[in-house]
């Protein structure tokens, strides 16, 4: 695991987002499941369980375990 710059990212990057840090670009779960806090994108304030494959917007909060996404985006492009 090695920590990267966000503006390092590019689309293809596999990523680990650890409890309580921001999702740094746009991009998919690789992982079976993730929750989300989306409050500051959406409103919404109960967290969201996303499944494998979910797209996820950069800014959304990890509110579970750590996960593993890859990004679609670079952050510059992102949410």
């Amino acid at each position: 695991v090695v920590e990267v710059e966000v503006a390092a990212i590019r689309p293809g990057d596999l990523l680990l987002v650890r409890p309580g840090e921001t999702v740094p670009a746009d991009g998919r779960l690789a992982e079976a499941a993730a929750t989300l806090d989306e409050s500051a994108l959406t409103g919404e304030p109960l967290p969201a369980t996303l499944a494998q494959g979910s797209a996820l917007r950069s800014g959304a909060v990890n509110a579970g375990a750590a996960f593993r996404m890859r990004a679609t985006h670079d952050a510059a492009a992102s949410t």
